[in-house]
């Protein structure tokens, strides 16, 4: 599990065979499920292959090995491996008995200075009560330009600096010269722009105020969350843009997808799309847009070498399984040209009473354009006796008869974490 940040890093030393074998796997992970560093991958080994090509006439034709060694400095014959073991023992047995003479002349001048010593050190040593619940979920990896603030729920406003922890609730504001990259576990990268305001809700999600980021979000058990003014979005893994303008929020997808939704509506962007929306109109969707210019922007912002090491050391096998578990549930249902009232989803009961999350339903027609959004209360789940819910399409498209439905659920986790397996979705209505 890796973002696509962090991959791009490697790329040129996963083609010169110089990365390590975990690397490896992160890297061939990652590329089985995203398009776009596979054609990065691409471009590189083509730039390989024309440096290795232009520079083949200048290779060394013959060893230099001989010539080499016969200019090399004399160097004095070793002493044997006995008498340097000898020499060393000697040493040793009269640094040793030096050393323990001074020290006994030592001891009765030294005494009072020790005890001091000792007490300072119990005394700054004894554990405090004050309760500390700070739990880094992520570090600051690049800072620059103007002023760059932090405001902590239990900390007064800083100046933010590299190298910073990143706790529950930590807001980040940028100024007019000022950008920001930060790096969540899971992993995901931010890139905060001039002029923006962000919230850190936890690892997977984030709350924009205004401004823009370019998010990199690994592919995870989980949904990352932003959530704007306008609406939120929802993703399992992708590179994209957010910007809050003065129309409404524009999202951009570089890799990917995404759930973009109001109170109203809600739409799926890809690769290379963009969507404008906001608190009340629906969104609306724009296709083969040149998505270049804003990741060449995010990549201008590069993470401190050290602590994206570190980052990637970070990145466990543990995590990495996760990965192939996604709480995304996908139906597709062939009506087969008929009206459809309602649809019936059913699932299999889980032996707990409290802790379930809830559900957003989505539902699209066969273009995938928004036909319903429904949600599903953590309370459905607690009778074990009930294993299926109806839900009534729209009286505005119960008269429309479409070749299939697409069903997409997603867990809302706020309420609990528990999740549930639908096994089943079929539509209900006028077959004949």
């Amino acid at each position: 599990m890796a973002t696509c940040i962090q991959i791009e890093g490697l790329l040129q030393s996963y083609v010169d065979g110089e990365v390590s074998s975990s690397e490896r796997l992160l890297i061939e992970e990652h590329l089985k499920g995203c398009e776009g560093c596979t054609e990065q991958l691409q471009s590189v080994r083509a730039v390989a292959a024309g440096v290795f090509e232009v520079l083949s006439s200048n290779r060394l034709q013959e060893d230099f090995t001989d010539r080499v060694m016969a200019h090399l400095p004399d160097i004095p014959p070793a002493i044997s491996m006995s008498e340097s073991l000898r020499r060393q023992a000697m040493n040793e047995k009269h640094f040793a008995r030096r050393w323990f003479l001074t020290a006994v002349r030592l001891v009765p001048v030294m005494t009072p200075g020790i005890l001091f010593v000792l007490a300072v050190l119990l005394w700054l040593a004894w554990p405090s009560f004050e309760p500390n619940n700070d739990i880094s979920i992520g570090v600051v990896m690049h800072s620059d330009g103007g002023t760059v603030t932090v405001q902590s729920a239990r900390k007064p406003e800083e100046q933010v600096a590299v190298g910073r922890s990143i706790q529950y609730g930590d807001k980040f504001a940028t100024d007019t010269q000022s950008r920001l990259l930060l790096g969540l576990n899971g992993p995901s990268h931010i890139t905060v722009f001039e002029n923006t305001a962000i919230e850190i809700g936890a690892e997977r999600e984030v709350f924009l105020k205004k401004g823009r980021v370019f998010l990199d979000v690994a592919r995870d058990a989980r949904h990352f969350r932003v959530h704007t003014p306008d609406g939120r979005i929802t993703v399992f893994g992708t590179s994209f843009q957010v910007d809050i303008q003065s129309t409404g929020t524009e999202v951009t997808v570089v890799n990917g997808e995404v759930m973009v939704e109001n109170e109203n509506a809600f739409v799926r962007a890809s690769r290379n799309m963009q969507v404008l929306f906001n608190a009340t109109r629906e969104p609306s969707l724009r296709r083969n847009i040149d998505t270049q210019s804003c990741l060449q922007q995010a990549r201008s912002i590069r993470a401190d070498a050290g602590i994206e090491k570190q980052f990637i050391q970070n990145l466990t096998k543990a995590a990495a399984d996760e990965r192939s578990k996604v709480s995304e549930q996908f139906f597709v249902v062939e009506t087969g040209g008929r009206q459809v009232n309602a649809l019936t989803l059913k699932w299999t009961p889980d032996p707990y009473t409290t802790g379930h999350a809830g559900y957003t339903v989505y539902v699209s027609d066969n273009s995938l354009q928004p036909i319903l959004k429904s949600t599903i209360p953590p309370a459905t789940f607690t009778d074990k006796a009930v294993n299926e819910l109806q839900i009534a399409m729209p009286d505005a498209v119960r008269r429309d008869k479409f070749e299939t439905l697409h069903i997409t659920i997603i867990p809302e986790l706020d309420y609990g974490y528990v999740e549930t397996t639908f096994t089943e979705v079929a539509a209900l209505g006028d077959m004949s």
